[in-house]
Order: structure tokens, then C-alpha cells, then sequence
């Protein structure tokens, strides 16, 4: 499955990257099988592995690493986004914008 896919595509320098394809998964689904209390720390999780490569290659390369997200949007509408999932995702990401502002996004 290529909904998800983090990558560092130099190994030991470079960026780390995650390629998000929206309609790659059943929103629905994930909203009505993924408790809203789990949201959260599951996000967390995802940043602070992000968060700790980054830091692992900046640290051991001396060059700067960042995270960056790829939101494929091809084959959806606006109409048919969840919105639950966007109120979830803004919530966690203000979660983790607290812990992590390196990562805040653009």
C-alpha cells in the first residue's frame, strides 16, 4: 500500500520525507474504527520518529535535516474529505507544534 510512506532517501543525509496519498484510505473508516482519544498520541508518535531522525542525521552529518510532508490530493474532492479527520489532525498537530516548533509545518 502507498497511502503512507516515510523515506529517507539518502540514509545518512538529507531530508526525511513522508508522501501522503488522501485517496489511498477509507476516511470514513479510520474515523469510525480509530477511537478520537488515540488520534493524538498516534500523531505524536508518527512527529517524535520524524523528530528523532532528523535530529540522528543533523547530529551525526553536522547538516541540517528537516521533515517534509508530501499531501497527495489526486483523486478527491472537498466535498468528500471527512471533515472529523481535520478537526483530529488540526488538534494533533497543535499537540505536537508544542513539542516539536522545529517541525512546525509551512
Amino acid at each position: 500500500d502507498d497511502t503512507f510512506n516515510w523515506c529517507l532517501p539518502e540514509g545518512d543525509r538529507g531530508n526525511v520525507f513522508l508522501f501522503c496519498r488522501y485517496a489511498g484510505y477509507d476516511q470514513n473508516s479510520l474515523v469510525n474504527n480509530v477511537p478520537e482519544s488515540a488520534w493524538g498520541p498516534a500523531f505524536v508518535y508518527i512527529s517524535e520518529w520524524a523528530f528523532q531522525w532528523s535530529d540522528y542525521i543533523t547530529r551525526t552529518t553536522g547538516l541540517l535535516t528537516k521533515n517534509v510532508r508530501f499531501i497527495d490530493f489526486d483523486g478527491m474532492s472537498m466535498f468528500n474529505m471527512n471533515k472529523e479527520i481535520g478537526r483530529r489532525d488540526s488538534a494533533a498537530m497543535k499537540l505536537t507544534d508544542d513539542v516539536y516548533p522545529q517541525l512546525l509545518r509551512a
